[in-house]
């Protein structure tokens, strides 16, 4: 195991906030089973799979095509050539 792979827990979150100053993020709330965690830093990286830090901290997103649909998130396709 690597030094910085040592250091990183694996937290399973049930709700989520964040705490943001002139446009930057910084505090992650996040709030399991074992209680709520503050978590400051400098830098963030939104690993949540649908950009949940930044949405709540007020950033701009598009959800889905210009019509509202979305791809089903069981749906697998294969995509080469590229």
């Amino acid at each position: 195991m690597s030094e910085i792979a040592s250091k990183v827990k694996a937290i399973i979150v049930e709700k989520l906030g964040v705490e943001e100053n002139e446009g930057t993020v910084s505090e992650v709330i996040l709030q399991g089973k074992s209680g709520q965690i503050t978590v400051k830093a400098g830098i963030f990286i939104d690993c949540t799979g649908d950009g949940d830090v930044c949405a709540l901290a007020g950033a701009p997103y598009e959800k889905g095509r210009e019509d509202g649909k979305m791809q089903p998130a069981t749906l697998m396709f294969k995509l080469g050539g590229v």
